[in-house]
């Protein structure tokens, strides 16, 4: 449950971290918070349905412990869902709602053999890095009105590389158990030294988005620093990342990777 609330409050982060570059203000929001108990939800069934398909790793034999939990999480993230979803406005509303079937197709068997659109070849972290974007970037630039401007779709697809590069870390994690559930990944196909590879040039791209807001006058230098900072640890921890890393360092360090540049931006503004 509590890495559930970790990611979570890692969701929250970066769409306050979308409004704080936007309109120079953090502000809870129907929007985020609706976001925030999606995410407590989405994550909850993600484990759950997992323990069906695998229950002997240690990872796993973790969530059987906690199971309760989880449903308590999935509980709470469908009531506080519904609730701040229905203070939405109406196209914010109905533009939630592709994404919340992809989102759901992730974590719910809802393909034929009770597959899931994660166990599509390749897809899933192409899948989790655009969702991630359209969920914290785009859909909280429409609900501030400022769908049409340049800065905000570069910021998109800065947040998309920046989730791509270390939801390839998660991947190889991932190895044995994709492998058992015949799940081709990058790291699985391509290996892990060419998969950290992709990782760096996806950040160095990043990094180069990072620069170009900042010529266009969107992001103030001190910001162009924690974002900096954030993309290098980024790098750091996937160096460092293999499939013998404690489970603590995944759920810890790297899923803190969401709440890093809110802190740093934050921390930054001082400068």
């Amino acid at each position: 449950m509590y890495n559930n609330l970790w990611i979570a409050a890692g969701a929250l982060a970066l769409c306050l971290q979308t409004q704080y570059l936007l309109i120079g203000a953090i502000v809870l929001t129907p929007w985020t918070l609706f976001v925030f108990f999606a995410t407590l939800l989405l994550y909850a069934l993600h484990r759950l349905v997992g323990l069906r398909l695998t229950t002997d790793t240690p990872r796993y034999q973790a969530f059987i412990k906690y199971r309760k939990s989880l449903i308590i999480s999935a509980i709470v993230g469908i009531i506080g869902s519904l609730l701040f979803f229905l203070q939405l406005n109406p196209p914010l509303q109905i533009m939630v709602l592709p994404v919340a079937f992809l989102s759901l197709g992730y974590a719910l068997p809802i393909l034929p053999g009770g597959r899931r659109l994660r166990d599509l070849p390749y897809l899933k972290v192409v899948l989790v890095a655009g969702c991630w974007a359209v969920v914290t970037v785009v859909l909280p630039a429409m609900e501030y009105h400022i769908l049409y401007n340049i800065p905000m779709w570069l910021m998109a697809l800065e947040r998309m590389l920046y989730i791509f590069a270390f939801a390839i870390a998660f991947d190889i994690r991932d190895v044995a158990v994709d492998r058992q559930n015949e799940v081709r990944t990058l790291p699985g196909c391509l290996g892990i030294k060419v998969s950290k590879s992709l990782s760096y040039s996806f950040l160095c791209f990043n990094f180069f988005i990072i620069i170009l807001n900042y010529q266009l006058d969107a992001y103030a230098w001190q910001q162009v620093l924690a974002l900096a900072l954030s993309t290098l640890f980024c790098a750091i921890l996937i160096y460092f990342t293999t499939t013998a890393r404690h489970d603590y360092y995944f759920i810890g360090l790297l899923d803190g990777l969401l709440l890093y540049p809110l802190f740093l931006l934050w921390l930054c503004s001082f400068l």
